[in-house]
C-alpha cells in the first residue's frame, strides 16, 4: 500500500494538469507537423517554448508567491478556498493565449480547441469549487483523453498514425498505442487521487463531468 502510494503521489507530480497545454502542444506537433507549416515538431520550439513560459512558468511563479504570501498553506491546495487565487491565475493566462493565439492563420484550429478547453475546464472548476473540491488532476486528464480518441477517430483514417517524437524521424509511437498508454495514465491518475485521499468519488466523478464537457464546449464553439 506505500509502495502504491508513492506512485501515486509521483502521478500526481508528472501529470499535473499545469503541465498539459505544453505537452498536448508537443504531440500534436509532432503527429501533425504539416499543420504547423513545418516537417518536424523542434521547428515550433519558440512556439512551444512561448506556450510554457504562458502556461507553467508565470503561473507556478505566480502561485509560489502565494504559498510564501501565506495567502496558501500548500501547494497540494487541500482546502478548495486556497484553489481560487490558483484558478483565477492559471485562467487568466490561459484566456491571454487564447486570445492571442486563435488569431494566428497558421495555427491549426484543433490547436485552438485545446486552449479553449483548458479555459473552459478551468472557469468551470472555479466556480464548482464553491460547493465540492472537483479533482483538477481528474478533469485535466480526461479532457486530455477524450480530446485525443476525438481527434485520432477524426484525422487518422486508418485510426493508426504516428507520433515522431524524438530528432529522428525512426522514433515514432503508433496513435494506437498512444490511445491505450494515455487511457491507462488517465485511469491511474485518477485512481491515484483517491489513493491519497485528496479526493472522494464525487469529487472525482465532477472532474470527469468538466472535463468531458470543457472539450465538447471547445469544439462547438471553434469549429
Amino acid at each position: 500500500m506505500k509502495l502504491l502510494q508513492t506512485g501515486a503521489r509521483i502521478s500526481s507530480i508528472l501529470f499535473h494538469p499545469i503541465f498539459y497545454l505544453v505537452v498536448n502542444l508537443y504531440l500534436l506537433i509532432a503527429l501533425k507537423p504539416h499543420w504547423f507549416g513545418v516537417n518536424h515538431w523542434s521547428e515550433k520550439t519558440f512556439l512551444i517554448i512561448l506556450v510554457f513560459i504562458y502556461s507553467i512558468l508565470i503561473p507556478g511563479i505566480a502561485i509560489l508567491m502565494l504559498k510564501v504570501l501565506g495567502v496558501i498553506k500548500t501547494l497540494e491546495m487541500k482546502d478548495k478556498y486556497e484553489r481560487i487565487f490558483p484558478l483565477i491565475i492559471c485562467m487568466i493566462f490561459y484566456l491571454w493565449l487564447w486570445i492571442n493565439l486563435k488569431q494566428d492563420q497558421k495555427l491549426p484550429q484543433y490547436w485552438i480547441v485545446f486552449i479553449l478547453c483548458s479555459v473552459i475546464t478551468t472557469g468551470l472548476g472555479l466556480i464548482v469549487n464553491n460547493w465540492i473540491k472537483m479533482s483538477i488532476h481528474t478533469a485535466g486528464i480526461t479532457a486530455t483523453l477524450l480530446f485525443w480518441i476525438i481527434f485520432i477517430f477524426q484525422f487518422c483514417d486508418d485510426r493508426n498514425c504516428f507520433f515522431t517524437l524524438g530528432k529522428s524521424t525512426n522514433m515514432n509511437l503508433s496513435s494506437v498505442y498512444f490511445l491505450m498508454i494515455l487511457t491507462i495514465i488517465s485511469g491511474w491518475v485518477i485512481t491515484s487521487r483517491l489513493l491519497l485521499s485528496q479526493h472522494n468519488i464525487k469529487e472525482v466523478s465532477m472532474g470527469i463531468v468538466i472535463g468531458v464537457a470543457g472539450v465538447l464546449a471547445a469544439i462547438k464553439i471553434v469549429i
